[in-house]
Parts: C-alpha cells; structure tokens; sequence
C-alpha cells in the first residue's frame, strides 16, 4: 500500500485484529435482510419499473454479504495463524470487493455518458446468474474485469491480488517458499510449513486497507451512485422507453 494512499484518505488506520473484527461485525450488523421489488415500485414507478434498478440493490447486498463472510474467516485463520487459507480468503473478499466498485463504475459511466443503459441491465442479470458450467443459461463475467476496474480507483487492489496470487498458487511462493528450506550447498531439501514465519505479519495492513475502501464503497459511492442513478432514469425514461 502506497504513502499516498494513506496520506490522502483520512479514513485509514491500522487496526488491531481484535478492532478489524469489531469494525466486521458493525459492517455485518448494517447488510441488509432483503430487497422488495414491489415496495421499490411504489415508491417510484418510473424508476423501478426497470428492473435493472433491483437487479443492482440485490448485486450490492450479495457482494457485501459475500465479502463479510470472506473477511470474517480470514480473520479467524489469521488469528489461529493458518496463513496460507487466509490469503486465499482475502484474495476472494478482494475480488467480492472489486465487483462492487464496478457495478458502482457502471452506473457513473451510463450517467456521465448517456449510454448503455439496456447493456447495464444485461449485464447485471450475467452478474447474478452466469456461471462457468451447466448451471444456468448465462455465461458468468471474468472476475478480471472487475479486478481491471476497480484498479483504475484503486491500484492498491489489483497489486495486493498479484501478490496473494503468488502465494495462493503452487508456485515458487506458495509451494516451494512455503514448504521447504534448502541447504547452503543446495544438496538438502528439508520440508515444514514456514507459513507463520514468512507471513506472520504480512496482512493486517492490508486487511485495514480492504475494510476502509469497502465502507467508502458501499456506505458513501455506491449510494450516491445509484441515487444519481435514479434520477438519470427519470430524466430519460423516454429515451429508454423507445430504445428497448
């Protein structure tokens, strides 16, 4: 994580893990329990006979529910110093996290540009329903493209993925580094799990970095973004009518 990163958002402190799982569980507290798409109809027809509106609330609370639950078993492996299921966590919450910032992304770019409104919508169903096997009808979207979004906000993202990629991954990281120690004279491979010593220390900086831009994202942007939203709607509600 970057000097400047931390210099320019206020927001950020590093917690103690017993604070990170304090600052989960308020996080945890806030989710919503559910969406009804027949009480958003009528508080605004216009608005919500779209169904991509209902679509986004529900990818915002998935994705929040999912990241949650990924950061709070990351905590607890960090805790009992299991390093190597941690990463692995933390490396889904970060993609669970990046598919927030871009639905987010999405929604600024159909108000900044007029268009892709009807894409948007498409999209948000592939997001819900694709997958990669027979499950359903949809083809899933590549989580790069969350990852390649979400950096442009946030470089931090796509270099702290990189770096748990190689060590969630049988690699020189994640097998050779982690499981052996070599000889002076490099003839003897001795084998044991040098998790805790290698990463002992290596996450709770970044475990402080995704919760801070999490509760920028889902507390402040996203809700700004999708009230924006909104409003577009009504303004080209027309225009949306005759290009369906």
């Amino acid at each position: 994580m970057s000097d400047n990163w931390k210099q320019q958002n206020k927001r950020y402190v590093l917690l103690t893990l017993d604070q990170q799982e304090e600052v989960l569980d308020g996080y945890q507290g806030d989710l919503a329990v559910e969406i009804d798409q027949g009480g958003l109809y009528s508080r605004n027809p216009t608005v919500h006979k779209w169904k991509v509106t209902y679509r986004l609330l529900v990818l915002r609370e998935l994705a929040s529910w999912r990241f949650c639950d990924l950061m709070k078993q990351a905590l607890y492996l960090e805790r009992g110093h299991f390093h190597a299921g941690e990463s692995i966590l933390i490396r889904s919450s970060l993609e669970t996290l990046a598919l927030l910032i871009f639905c987010s992304q999405k929604m600024e770019n159909v108000m900044k540009s007029g268009d892709g409104f009807h894409q948007l919508s498409k999209k948000t169903t592939d997001l819900l329903m694709g997958s990669k096997g027979q499950q359903t009808n949809y083809k899933s979207i590549n989580v790069n493209d969350f990852l390649k979004a979400a950096s442009k906000d946030y470089p931090e993202i796509r270099r702290a993925y990189d770096e748990l990629s190689e060590t969630t991954h049988p690699n020189f990281d994640g097998l050779f580094r982690r499981y052996s120690t070599i000889s002076k004279n490099g003839t003897v491979t001795k084998f044991s799990n040098q998790s805790s010593e290698i990463y002992k220390n290596a996450q709770p900086s970044l475990i402080s970095l995704i919760l801070v831009i999490f509760e920028m994202e889902y507390n402040d942007r996203w809700i700004t973004a999708f009230k924006g939203f909104e409003t577009w709607i009504v303004e080209n509600d027309q225009k949306l009518e005759n290009t369906k």
